[in-house]
């Protein structure tokens, strides 16, 4: 059996997303443990939002991009992108509440719930989308 073709810049661009989930889930954990109604996890919070506009940015640049340009990948990415579209008011409501309007506390149940989700989608994204990327781009 043949080891796998690997496509090594598509595979450092994808090392390099990971991080920044990495990154994400802990700026939103950090925040969490700081508290929420304080100003150090108001700042931990929009550090996490940062973070995660610039990892939408790179996405759609390095992975949606490439998949949507390949017919064998462009419908996974519809789909995915589609999902994220779905998520983003999510997101954007709490960074809202909670970054500007400052909730405090309150604004617990509302990271657990957000770190769930956020979970969520970056395994389907590291187990599903990440990998065809890395086939896709074998194979065109």
């Amino acid at each position: 059996m043949q080891p796998p073709i690997r496509s090594d810049g598509m595979e450092n661009k994808i090392d390099l997303l990971k991080q920044e989930h990495v990154a994400i889930l802990d700026a939103l954990k950090e925040a969490r443990r700081i508290g929420l109604g304080t100003e150090s996890g108001r700042q931990k919070l929009l550090e996490a939002k940062e973070l995660f506009r610039a990892h939408l940015h790179h996405e759609e640049e390095q992975i949606y991009a490439e998949l949507r340009a390949n017919p064998a990948t462009r419908d996974i990415a519809k789909r995915f992108h589609g999902d994220m579209q779905m998520l983003a008011p999510t997101l954007a409501d709490f960074f809202k509440t909670h970054i500007e309007d400052g909730t405090g506390e309150t604004g617990s149940s509302d990271l657990g719930q957000l770190l769930g989700l956020l979970q969520a989608r970056f395994s389907k994204e590291e187990y599903l989308l990440y990998p065809t990327a890395v086939r896709g781009q074998t194979a065109a």
